[in-house]
């Protein structure tokens, strides 16, 4: 198939298979005799699952190495895949890292809500308390900048402390 039919396939743009050949996340297509890029199903199920671990968070240079990981694992005969194998370890130690980052950013998005939710109370109120909503409007403003201050600073790491995590 050629690069519109294997970018439709795969709800991508040409631009952006053209993007992830690039970056080596796709191979090198094989050309037709007159120049066309020719792809196969492998090409339309690679692309997919770029689409699929970006849904899930994953940034490019994570998906390069899920990849590497996912041919390294495919490439095994079956009777010698187990769960402690040095591949599936790899996979699931990125997964447990983007989960973690999840979290971290869910936090930090809960931290922010509070004032956020003030500032919409403060704002909301009636056009008779318009004089106070003018008073009010640096002082939440100010609250808001303190608290994304607050959120944005690096907690400290469960990693970074090595009797952290001891007992999970």
């Amino acid at each position: 198939m050629r690069i519109g039919e294997l970018a439709s396939k795969a709800e991508v743009s040409a631009q952006t298979v053209r993007l992830y050949e690039r970056q080596r996340l796709l191979r090198e297509p094989a050309r037709t005799t007159s120049g066309y890029r020719s792809y196969g199903k492998s090409d339309l199920e690679t692309l997919k699952f770029i689409k699929w671990s970006q849904q899930l968070g994953f940034t490019l240079t994570e998906v390069r190495q899920l990849l590497q990981l996912h041919v390294a694992v495919a490439s095994l005969p079956t009777t010698h895949i187990d769960r402690k194998s040095d591949e599936l370890r790899s996979i699931i130690r990125l997964a447990e890292e983007k989960l973690e980052n999840i979290q971290d950013k869910i936090q930090s998005l809960r931290t922010r809500a509070g004032p956020c939710s003030c500032v919409s109370e403060q704002l909301s109120f009636s056009d008779e308390k318009r004089a106070l909503r003018f008073v009010a409007v640096p002082a939440i403003i100010h609250s808001l900048r303190a608290s994304r201050a607050a959120a944005d600073s690096p907690a400290p790491s469960p990693r970074s402390n090595p009797n952290a995590g001891a007992v999970r």
